[in-house]
């Protein structure tokens, strides 16, 4: 879908906050979703999981933002946000990360190596020097422990 944007066309889609997609999307343009998706999201550019989206699957881009919820592993890149009241089920993995106040991420979270954006750390960043946090909750996942932070300081990233 070509959408006009101050007098020049770019290409990216929306699936809308009806709608519901059983199946993988795969794209190479950038995308929003606001409805339902069951199934892989791969997507060569940025992608935004919209406060009223649902994704139950893993989700890949450059950049992400997650707005919603997402209940499967996410891989950025470039960078990923999670956003104020977003919710993620899973691990996510970027070479840059924010996640705001009042989000939660049920999952490690792994930081890509800087000189390498296509190589992921095998080591969870909870077993780095840990950030200050601010009324963060640890739980046990598996013989894990998990760290659902409510805010992380920026300068860790």
């Amino acid at each position: 879908m070509k959408l006009l944007a101050r007098k020049s066309f770019s290409e990216s889609f929306i699936l809308t906050r009806n709608v519901t997609i059983n199946g993988h999307i795969e794209s190479p343009v950038s995308g929003r979703i606001e409805g339902t998706v069951t199934g892989d999201v791969r997507i060569g550019g940025k992608i935004i999981i919209a406060e009223s989206a649902i994704v139950f699957g893993n989700i890949s881009g450059m950049d992400v933002v997650v707005q919603g919820h997402v209940r499967g592993n996410i891989i950025a890149t470039h960078s990923l946000i999670i956003a104020i009241n977003a919710i993620v089920d899973g691990d996510v993995s970027s070479a840059s990360m924010q996640i705001d106040k009042h989000a939660k991420v049920k999952g490690n979270i792994r930081k890509m190596h800087e000189d390498n954006e296509n190589s992921i750390s095998n080591t969870p960043i909870a077993s780095d020097p840990m950030p200050e946090l601010s009324d963060a909750v640890v739980v046990p996942k598996e013989e894990k422990v998990v760290v659902i932070a409510k805010e992380i300081k920026d300068s860790w990233w």
